[in-house]
């Protein structure tokens, strides 16, 4: 069984997570979102790179924010509820392909408002379990 290191990029002093698991295990990488009558609930995706400009490179999920939409895999989960704005994603039966960056990304309303978050999943250094840093930041601002 191989471990694995969940690391984060992110700009100055940006709240992070640690996140641990195992290979072959689940794992949930934690991505929120505040619902409000006045702005209600917002499409977003998971992907499988650093954040772009605009939506999820390399897509491996998306929803309406009702429901799940689209998904690569049945290994991709939101096991928390959607419309109450919890768009974390668990992997379950983790593997060393399920290496590299993941994108949360909850589509705002308006120019470079999106939100969104970033996870860099790497080989393991010595550490027998998966730890991870984690950040989020709304397009062009820091917080």
């Amino acid at each position: 069984m191989y471990p694995w290191l969940l690391a984060a990029t992110g700009y100055g002093a940006i709240p992070q997570t640690i996140i641990r698991g195992l290979v072959g295990r689940a794992v949930t990488l934690p991505c929120f979102y505040s619902v409000s009558q006045r702005d209600g609930l917002h499409h977003m995706c998971w992907g499988r790179d650093s954040c772009p400009e605009s939506k999820c490179d390399r897509e491996i999920l998306r929803t309406n924010g009702r429901r799940i939409t689209s998904k690569t895999s049945q290994r991709y989960q939101l096991n928390g509820y959607v419309t109450r704005g919890d768009a974390s994603l668990t992997i379950v039966e983790l593997s060393e392909r399920d290496e590299g960056l993941y994108c949360c990304r909850i589509e705002l309303p308006g120019w470079l408002n999106d939100l969104k978050k970033t996870f860099n999943q790497r080989p393991p250094s010595g550490d027998p379990f998966c730890s991870g840093n984690f950040h989020g930041h709304r397009d062009g601002k820091k917080g």
